[in-house]
């Protein structure tokens, strides 16, 4: 449901109980897939909801990266002002910035660039 955005399916299965951290068979968590996506107001509930902020995927990408990797400029600004860790690299030593300018997304490497990356 994180994945395909479904906020309000999402929050009604972390009322029940369900495991903010699961991962899927991909080795993600929730936060992760929704910043893959873009889906920012995902991301914005997931992190409500205290999600590991620094999580990582099997590539040992964080949210951030994967978000800035996608040029998705609302999920990676959220991901930043909750403190997000620019400098975090990947199993290769890319991080956010570097994601971010190896897809093209100019004003996503803006944003980085403008916060300190």
């Amino acid at each position: 449901a994180a994945f395909s955005g479904h906020v309000e399916a999402v929050a009604l299965l972390l009322d029940r109980g369900a495991n903010l951290e699961a991962k899927d068979e991909g080795g993600s968590t929730a936060l992760v897939r929704a910043a893959f996506e873009g889906h920012k107001d995902m991301v914005e509930l997931l992190l409500d909801r205290g999600a590991d902020l620094e999580a990582k995927s099997r590539s040992d990408s964080t949210a951030l990266a994967l978000a800035a990797s996608g040029g998705h400029k609302g999920a990676v600004k959220v991901l930043l002002d909750r403190g997000a860790n620019m400098e975090a690299k990947d199993r290769l030593g890319s991080t956010a910035l570097v994601a971010a300018a190896s897809g093209g997304h100019a004003d996503t490497v803006k944003l980085l660039l403008d916060r300190g990356a």
